[in-house]
This record gives C-alpha cells, sequence and structure tokens, in this order.
C-alpha cells in the first residue's frame, strides 16, 4: 500500500500525456493503445460532430480508427462512415494515423448468402479505398468468413490484394478459432503473409459462447481462444471491448449483487437482449470485485474495462465507439490506466 493506503497495482499517468503505442506484431503499423470505433457515424452521429471527435481523439495520441464498408448503410445505402472519415482524411494534418476497415460483410437483403468471396471482396476493397481517399488500407478485415471456402483460398486471394498494393496487411473478423489456425498453417505452409489479428467480440464482461459463430455470424472470445492469445501471442484488435459500458451503467445506476446475481432497475440502462446477454452469475462476480479495485485505486469502472485490454500480456488493442466528446475524455484518460499481472488473474478467475 502507499502513503494514501491505495494499492499500487494499477497505475494511470496524468491527462494529457500522449496515448501509448504499440506496433502490431509482424507488420509495420505502429497504432495507439485504443482504437476509435466509428460505426456510429452517420448514423448516431452526424459528419462536423465525427470530424471533432476525429479531431480530439488525434490531439490525445489515438492513431487507429476502425471502420467498415457496411457502417453507415442503413441511413443512405452507401459506406457513409468510411465516406466521413475519408473526407476527415482529405483535410490533412493527420500524419500517422492507421486506419482499418472491412469488407466482406453480408447483403442485410440476402444474410445466408457470403460475401467473403474475391469478386465480393475485391469490390469492396476498391469502394473503400474511393471513399477513404487512400491509395491502399492500412490494415483490412475480413467482416465475416465464409466456411464453405477452404481457409487457404481466402488467404491467398488477400495475399493478391496486398502484391497489388491494395492493402498493406489484413486480418478476420468474427473466424472461430480451428478456421483462424487453418488459415494460419496454410500462410505458414506456402509463404504467406497470412492474418497479422483477429476481430472478435472480447471484453470484461462474460458473454456465454460455445465457440461458433452466432446467428449474426459474430464470434465471441471464448475461454480456449482467450487461451489461444495468452500462450501464442497472436494480437486480438476486439469490438464491443467495453460491452456497452456494462459494469459503468451497472455502478451508475447503484446496481447490487444479492444471491450470486445482479440487482438493478431497469436493466442499469441496457436494451432486453443486452441484458439477458450479460446478466450472469460471472458478471456478478465481476462486479463485485470491480468495485473493491475501483474503491482501492479510485479509478473508473471505464478506467478498469480499458486496463484490461490494454494490460494483457498480447497484444490487445480495443476498438471503442463514443456517442460525445465527453465519452471521448474517459476513454483518452482510460488509455493510461494499467493493471499488472496479479489484478488480471483475480478478474479472469472471477
Amino acid at each position: 500500500m502507499d502513503a494514501r493506503g491505495k494499492s499500487p497495482r494499477i497505475t494511470s499517468q496524468k491527462r494529457g500525456n500522449a496515448m501509448k503505442k504499440t506496433v502490431i506484431p509482424g507488420t509495420p503499423l505502429c497504432v495507439s493503445a485504443v482504437c476509435l470505433g466509428t460505426a456510429k457515424f452517420g448514423a448516431q452521429t452526424d459528419e462536423k460532430s465525427a470530424h471533432r471527435l476525429l479531431d480530439a481523439f488525434y490531439d490525445g495520441g489515438g492513431r487507429m480508427l476502425d471502420t467498415a464498408n457496411v457502417y453507415g448503410r442503413g441511413v443512405d445505402g452507401t459506406n457513409l462512415s468510411e465516406r466521413i472519415v475519408g473526407r476527415w482524411l482529405r483535410r490533412g494534418g493527420h500524419s500517422g494515423m492507421i486506419v482499418a476497415t472491412k469488407g466482406g460483410h453480408y447483403d442485410f437483403q440476402t444474410p445466408e448468402r457470403s460475401r467473403v468471396t474475391r469478386a465480393d471482396v475485391f469490390a469492396d476493397v476498391e469502394e473503400s479505398l474511393r471513399a477513404l481517399g487512400v491509395a491502399s488500407i492500412d490494415l483490412y478485415w475480413l467482416h465475416r468468413d465464409n466456411p464453405e471456402l477452404p481457409a487457404g483460398e481466402i488467404v491467398e486471394f488477400c495475399e493478391e490484394l496486398a502484391r497489388a498494393g491494395k492493402i498493406r496487411c489484413y486480418g478476420a473478423s468474427n473466424w472461430t478459432l480451428p478456421r483462424l489456425k487453418e488459415a494460419q498453417a496454410y500462410a505458414a505452409a506456402h509463404g504467406c503473409a497470412g492474418f497479422c489479428a483477429v476481430s472478435n467480440r472480447f471484453s470484461l464482461a462474460e458473454v456465454p459462447s460455445d465457440g461458433r459463430a452466432d446467428a449474426a455470424g459474430l464470434v465471441t472470445t471464448d475461454a480456449a481462444y482467450y487461451r489461444f492469445h495468452r500462450e501464442s501471442g497472436f494480437p486480438l484488435v476486439p469490438y464491443s471491448a467495453l460491452a456497452f459500458g456494462f459494469f459503468e451503467k451497472l455502478r451508475r445506476a447503484g446496481a447490487a449483487v444479492l444471491n450470486g446475481r445482479l440487482a438493478v432497475e431497469n436493466r442499469a440502462g441496457l436494451s432486453e437482449p443486452a441484458w439477458q446477454t450479460l446478466d450472469t452469475p460471472a458478471n456478478a462476480r465481476r462486479y463485485e470485485l470491480l468495485l473493491a479495485i475501483a474503491a482501492e485505486t479510485g479509478l473508473t469502472m471505464t478506467d478498469l474495462a480499458v486496463a484490461y485490454h490494454t494490460s494483457q500480456p498480447f497484444t490487445d488493442i480495443p476498438v471503442v465507439a463514443v456517442s460525445d466528446e465527453a465519452q471521448l475524455g474517459e476513454l483518452l484518460r482510460a488509455a493510461s490506466a494499467t493493471l499488472d499481472g496479479r489484478t488480471l488473474d483475480r478478474l479472469d478467475e472471477a
């Protein structure tokens, strides 16, 4: 304990310090400790507000953005998020910003048909290049898998895009562990760069999973996947990284734990589907432990939720979307918090 009686297990740099940077292993990409998600751009966040957020994120040391060809299509049928990001990039003055985008998402009118095909992905890449106004995409994610194709076939057309200079690096989003390993094995055997990282759902909050993609094609980092990352060091760039602010919303709502279950009014402001997913005994235990750690350190639930990612023994770059500058300020402050290995283990065991 320090002189104030607080635990030294968690530290936080002073507000205003440049955000920590890391190089994604096996790539030339130097990125910030957290990645700003832009899925709300054009939908909940108008362009002027989005550009203010992008400016503030950059000024705070943020050097990675996440967008997708599909983001914003529900608004006007176009890749609106990419276009908003692209118009911001064209203003200049943002050197060093790494932009990741995604393609191959299914068409909302025909979700049963995979678009992770050579033709569809190539078309999405060209559309993303035009929208972003760049000659090459820094990090290109396949937004889904196509289990009907051998993983090696998918790796090969990603390699083709890289050789053509359309993309610098590529990764897999919403791929199960067996499929990721299949792709890795193919890449190693055929001299391909292969996927540099995976982007699946992962946060401090437990999301029950059987290791397979759910009905929407989303893949959660379950215990086996988490163990794989810790043992192999393979990078993770998770979405839903704060689980909709779950633990902070519980705290603000004055949630309690009764008989091992969460007790709170109005689901702490969460939607019914989100609450049904997150209302588990494991999350009740973690909430109690987080309250104790927060009391020891004076850090917020957001600080702890972000630090859970940035303190992992493998590269874990959380993708976090914000609605306004106040939330962005919380995120920038949280990016400097760290947890030691003992605290990580306590949270994992809760």
